[in-house]
């Protein structure tokens, strides 16, 4: 009998995603090396690569017949994550359900209220879990006295104290790859298959008001550059892992420590491609360090401008100088990197005449892939509080759930004399504008080193555009 199963569920009705980007998810593989440590026996169930449905993992969980099943969850996921939870406890009620995630981590008591889950983790989760298991191999009450933690007591709902973060994030387990698919089985933009995906730091100290804040808050903690490249040598050796995609954003927050890692990835001479998936603050980047970064195989670097107008930035709490942006992003086209530009059309306040700045921005910094999508109010966010505080109006409801993406031709609110039909328009001509242009598309095509990067653009691009003219 397998003890723990954890899912990741697959948003079945999302339309509006990345479709060619399907990254392993290290929540689940971060909690199933916890759990091994713990010695519990561990299953995961990755439906969103698999593209599993609800009737599928409830058939796979009935199976296992696991005594707990732990649920990741997002504002994508939220409604089939319900959906789980309640049709795992109608056929093994003895199974303690719990959830973790963005979406519990900002509304718990709502989320408990709403489905026949036991428990909800608050935040980071790798402490708290390892306590409850703890608990579970002791048979003592699972949820009791564990910060982090809200539960539900028979009929009450019981909110324990907040936990702070863990200080020393090395000494999180390796993630548990080996639970997980093969990693071929995922899919994103690669120079070399498979890719694995890393996390080289955790939280984020900017003040930026479309992102949530929900498990990291504003606390930045950052990993050794010697733990960063063990877990490197366990991917190439074990996994004969091709690429990595780094997925946080903070990689070049501290230079000296990018510095560090890139020396010991230039001196293990990996047959090796490093992919910063999320992209990149500029601060620190200069000719030198693109260089160093160009000498490890860092072949791709977005770049988070997200608009083209000064007022715009301070209005989101964007801390960029655009200048700065436009001479790191002409350097490292020089260098020979794919630069990408990451772009959000209908921010609070945005005018025709500020998008307008975002497109003609884009076209000046002439990224080879400019990554335009429409803004979206997480709950926990403070762009969420600005909409509902800020005499905005939704127009889709975000608290449950959403299934429409960035990319779903939906725009999710209005607020500042913002006009949805404005903004779906300046969406439009933003990747009129940018893609067809003489030469662009073909500078696009060029740039595919790969087979399976031109199958990854094929998929995107006709997702894109499918969604770019979906009827609302």
């Amino acid at each position: 009998m397998t003890d723990l199963i954890l899912i990741n569920p697959y948003p079945e009705d999302a339309y509006g995603i990345n479709e060619g980007t399907v990254e392993p998810p290290l929540g689940p593989a971060y909690l199933g090396a916890i759990a091994e440590r713990s010695g519990i026996r561990c299953g995961i169930i990755d439906a969103n690569v698999l593209r599993m449905g609800t009737d599928d993992v409830l058939s796979a969980v009935k199976e296992a017949a696991p005594r707990m099943v732990g649920i990741t969850v997002n504002l994508y996921t939220y409604q089939t994550a319900l959906k789980l939870a309640d049709g795992i406890k109608e056929a093994l009620p003895g199974v303690v359900v719990i959830m973790g995630g963005p979406t519990p981590s900002s509304t718990p008591v709502k989320v408990l209220d709403s489905c026949r889950a036991d428990a909800v983790i608050v935040g980071e989760g790798e402490e708290t879990f390892e306590e409850i298991l703890r608990n579970y191999k002791s048979s003592k009450p699972l949820f009791d006295d564990i910060n982090g933690v809200v539960y539900k007591d028979g009929e009450e709902i019981v909110v324990n104290n907040p936990r702070g973060f863990m200080k020393e994030i090395d000494d999180i387990p390796m993630p548990a790859y080996h639970l997980l698919p093969d990693l071929k089985t995922y899919r994103s933009r690669a120079r070399k298959k498979p890719v694995a995906p890393i996390l080289t730091s955790r939280g984020c100290p900017y003040q930026c008001v479309f992102c949530s804040k929900d498990v990291f808050k504003n606390v930045c903690r950052m990993r050794t550059p010697e733990n960063i490249i063990k877990e490197i040598d366990m991917l190439v050796s074990r996994y004969g892992v091709k690429q990595i995609d780094i997925l946080d954003d903070n990689f070049t927050l501290d230079r000296k420590r990018t510095e560090r890692i890139l020396d010991l990835i230039i001196d293990r001479g990996y047959d090796l491609y490093i992919n910063c998936q999320s992209g990149v603050r500029t601060e620190s980047l200069d000719q030198a360090l693109i260089d160093k970064m160009v000498k490890a195989k860092i072949w791709k670097m977005p770049i988070g401008v997200e608009s083209g107008d000064p007022d715009m930035l301070r209005k989101i709490k964007k801390r960029l100088d655009l200048d700065h942006v436009l001479k790191v992003s002409h350097m490292a086209r020089k260098a020979g990197m794919i630069v990408y530009g990451f772009f959000i059309i209908g921010l609070p306040g945005d005018t025709p005449e500020s998008m307008q700045k975002t497109i003609d921005f884009a076209k000046k910094m002439d990224p080879h892939i400019a990554n335009f999508c429409l803004s979206i109010p997480f709950p926990g966010t403070e762009l969420y509080d600005m909409v509902k505080n800020g005499g905005g109006k939704f127009l889709v409801d975000i608290d449950n759930g959403i299934s429409a993406g960035f990319y779903s031709n939906e725009v999710f609110y209005e607020m500042d004399g913002m006009d949805r039909n404005i903004v779906l328009k300046y969406y439009k001509k933003a990747i009129r504008d940018f893609y067809f242009r003489p030469g662009k598309m073909l500078e696009l095509a060029s740039t595919m080193g790969s087979k399976e990067e031109f199958k990854w653009l094929v998929e995107t691009g006709f997702s894109v555009l499918r969604n770019m003219w979906k009827k609302n």
